[in-house]
């Protein structure tokens, strides 16, 4: 028997999108279902009320940006199978499965002080029927000389755990040094599955198998849910990479072009007085202007590659702002900010295409007269 604890933290926008999930409000959700079949629900599906209901009349650390723990909790498949422990034994599917999410609230709860748990889920309309949903924010009383106050706290009873499980964590953990506790997400990890075999052999009678241990801190398969959560971690990751990337480019792209095409132009006028200047004859001043012409030239045809370049970089900004903006688990920030920028680019394009037109055109009626017959003028530089 095989079974596995993941847990995750959450900043209220990624609560909204878990709550959005159970609700099946969102795309993904609507392509796992497999059966049109109710979740067994503890609390209920509105976790950011179920949330502030359980932390009313609490503390927490103001800088603390997360604001509730996820636990996956996959329960071993004999569970729903002929040869279930007992507890599991002889009932209907549904209600073995409301068992789990029973013994994966319990688990949470003890390991957490005892007043962790708002809310817990079993999808089963999905494939993967074993998994439990447990969100949590776990409370403990802090004593002063005044008064006894309740907290909540995300990291202080998984680190106790890891604390409790420190020979596992360092005979698993050989390249760390130092005598403190390890305390890492890696060990508290560590610690949660070990607690969770030690718990499910207590209340259904049985042993889970032997976990395989690994003296490294990614493993080498993972599971359905982990591997899901990872995945929309990367694309929301990407997502903010891509829109900071945009946003970056479109605030900088005009100020830049125009530094550009000044500093060229500076640079042409520049070296055209130089060459006015030491110029005696009418052939030397021909020279000048056609030189000049030249440099004029050369900077109409600099800037509207420029300008090409920069429209064209602003173009494929697009399609990940559409992205962000139709994907289900974007955070209304995200999107907020998707709008913004959208609406940027929609602002200056028009202005982009004018300039590219007008150089354009400049460099069509832009011609360098023909070289006459004298002294040869030396080119400015660039």
């Amino acid at each position: 028997m095989r079974a596995a604890v993941r847990c995750n933290a959450l900043t209220r926008e990624k609560l909204k999108a878990q709550e959005k999930h159970g609700k099946r409000q969102d795309r993904t959700s609507q392509g796992r279902r497999v059966r049109d079949t109710a979740p067994i629900v503890g609390g209920g599906l509105d976790l950011v009320d179920l949330l502030n209901a359980h932390t009313e009349g609490t503390k927490q650390n103001k800088g603390a940006r997360n604001v509730a723990l996820h636990f996956i909790i996959k329960f071993p498949a004999e569970v729903l199978g002929d040869d279930a422990p007992t507890p599991f034994n002889g009932l209907p599917k549904r209600e073995r499965q409301r068992e789990m999410a029973r013994q994966a609230s319990r688990f949470i709860n003890e390991t957490h002080g005892g007043k962790a748990v708002f809310a817990v889920r079993v999808d089963t309309d999905e494939a993967g029927e074993l998994v439990v949903d447990v969100f949590a924010c776990p409370k403990y009383m802090k004593a002063t000389k005044k008064a006894e106050t309740e907290w909540t706290s995300l990291t202080r009873f998984g680190k106790e755990l890891a604390r409790k499980h420190q020979p596992e964590i360092r005979r698993r953990s050989p390249k760390h040094e130092g005598a403190e506790p390890i305390t890492s997400p890696r060990a508290v990890g560590m610690s949660l599955q070990s607690e969770f075999a030690s718990f499910f052999e207590r209340v259904n009678g049985v042993p889970l198998s032997a976990k395989v241990e690994k003296n490294r801190p990614t493993p080498d398969r993972l599971e359905v849910e982990e591997w899901r959560l990872r995945q929309m971690e990367a694309e929301a990751s990407e997502a903010e990479m891509t829109r900071d990337k945009a946003e970056a480019e479109a605030e900088a792209m005009t100020a830049r072009t125009k530094a550009e095409r000044d500093a060229f132009r500076k640079q042409a006028r520049d070296w055209v007085e130089r060459e006015k200047t030491s110029i005696a004859s009418k052939h030397q001043k021909a020279d000048a202007d056609r030189a000049l012409a030249s440099a004029e030239l050369m900077t109409v045809r600099t800037v509207l590659e420029k300008m090409k370049d920069t429209y064209q970089a602003v173009r494929q900004s697009l399609p990940r702002i559409r992205q962000i903006l139709t994907w289900d688990l974007a955070t209304e920030t995200e999107k907020r900010q998707a709008r913004q920028d959208r609406k940027q680019i929609v602002e200056i394009s028009p202005f982009l295409r004018n300039v590219i037109r007008n150089a354009e055109k400049q460099a069509a009626t832009v011609s360098v007269p023909a070289e006459k017959p004298g002294p040869e003028a030396s080119g400015p530089g660039f």
